[in-house]
Order: C-alpha cells, then structure tokens, then sequence
C-alpha cells in the first residue's frame, strides 16, 4: 500500500464513519506533530481513552494540551460533545452542564468533588 493509498483510506468516508479510529489517528497526529511539547508518557494512555470518549461521550475532561488538540481538530463540533481541561475553570464549566441536565430517576451527576468525569450519551434521557 502507498501513502497516496493510505492517505485516500483515511480521508475516506468509511473511515471518517469509525469514530473512535478516526479519532485516535486524527489526534495522535495532533499530538506527535507538536513541536512545542516533549511527548509524555502518559499520552498513550490519554489518547486510547480520549479516541473513546470524544465520540460516545456528551462531557470529557481531560489536561489542557489534549483538550486543545481535540479542539484543534474540531472533535467537539463533529461529535457534538463538549471537550474541557481539567482545571478549575473547567471543572467549574463541567459541574454546570451537569447541574443543567433533566434529573434521571436513580443517576446522580453531581460533580463537584470529582476531577473526571464522563457522561455517556446513553446514560442521560
């Protein structure tokens, strides 16, 4: 398989129709090609969770370069959710889209001791 080949699958509709592929790809891309960051360790780890999150989650938080970068590629638009860093301005904007949401019979989404937080789709009416 060539790059033009490889460059022509990934710009596919049927890819763009893996979320969570497309994503990882998209945002690894982000990632490695940041030349004003040395690549942690722990980035494995965010973007196997964040290539899930982003696209079945309405709420993620996660550290500030990783919710840049989504933002970057606009994950948050074409996912319809929202992506926010984990600091206090964010947690403060997280615990109130969760106070917004219609109360379910049985889940309690008070977050305003919790410093991650996912809302499934799903799980909310």
């Amino acid at each position: 398989m060539t790059q033009a080949d490889v460059q022509r699958s990934i710009a596919s509709e049927a890819f763009v129709a893996l979320p969570t592929i497309h994503t990882r790809c998209e945002l690894s891309a982000r990632v490695k090609s940041d030349q004003t960051r040395t690549p942690k360790q722990s980035d494995v780890v965010d973007l196997s969770a964040l290539c899930l999150a982003i696209p079945l989650c309405d709420l993620v938080l996660t550290d500030s370069f990783m919710a840049e970068k989504a933002k970057q590629r606009k994950f948050p638009k074409i996912f319809g959710s929202l992506v926010l860093p984990g600091h206090a301005n964010g947690l403060e904007v997280a615990a109130a889209w969760l106070d917004a949401l219609p109360a379910v019979i049985g889940v309690n989404y008070s977050c305003r001791s919790t410093t991650t937080i996912l809302a499934g789709r799903d799980q909310v009416g």
